[in-house]
């Protein structure tokens, strides 16, 4: 729908009424033009509103202003999670981590410390990590050895709230893990 017949159905007017006004620099019409997207008002045609006022319009201008300036906390959070894994977990810390992510609903700090995989799922680990490390030497790889490095990295650099952060957000970190996990393994780390 072009701008005209969005503004006209808006007011109602005929198109030679439209241009008139428009010459006539008519201030609702300046005020429309200036501050509206054409995707807004037709939104607003069609729904009889407009998203993104809704979310803001019980808010001043200063309220709006601190928000807008504040910066998201979780997505703060999660950079420097990312930050952290990427420069300060090991390489097999980081497979554990995202086995763990991957495997088992582990929902907060106090799930992973007292999480004790049954001896028979150990093979799962075994096998996850051999395709993670392509190497059949993997097998010798001791799971209690990767939680014990695992849980000494996390109380090193992670705080208890930014481990349940990991957990509670699962599908961000599963992918966000993998990427610097594929990145440690190609540079050998």
């Amino acid at each position: 729908m072009k701008l005209e017949e969005i503004i006209m159905k808006l007011f109602g007017f005929s198109r030679p009424t439209y241009f008139k006004k428009k010459r006539e620099q008519l201030p609702i019409m300046v005020l429309l033009e200036q501050y509206f997207s054409k995707q807004e008002l037709e939104e607003f045609v069609k729904n009889n509103q407009i998203k993104k006022f809704e979310l803001i319009k019980n808010m001043n201008f200063e309220e709006l202003k601190n928000k807008i300036n504040q910066p998201n906390r979780d997505f703060t959070q999660a950079v420097h999670i990312n930050r952290l894994l990427n420069s300060t977990f090991n390489t097999k810390a980081l497979a554990y981590l995202y086995f763990l992510l991957e495997k088992y609903d582990i929902k907060d700090s106090a799930d992973l410390y007292k999480f004790n995989i049954k001896k028979d799922q150990e093979h799962f680990f075994i096998r996850f990590m051999s395709d993670w490390f392509h190497d059949e030497k993997a097998n010798v790889l001791s799971f209690a050895r990767n939680r014990k490095e695992f849980n000494e990295y996390s109380e090193l650099y992670l705080m208890k709230e930014e481990i349940n952060f990991i957990f509670q957000n699962k599908e961000v970190f599963i992918s966000s893990v993998h990427k610097i996990l594929q990145q440690k393994l190609k540079k050998g780390v």
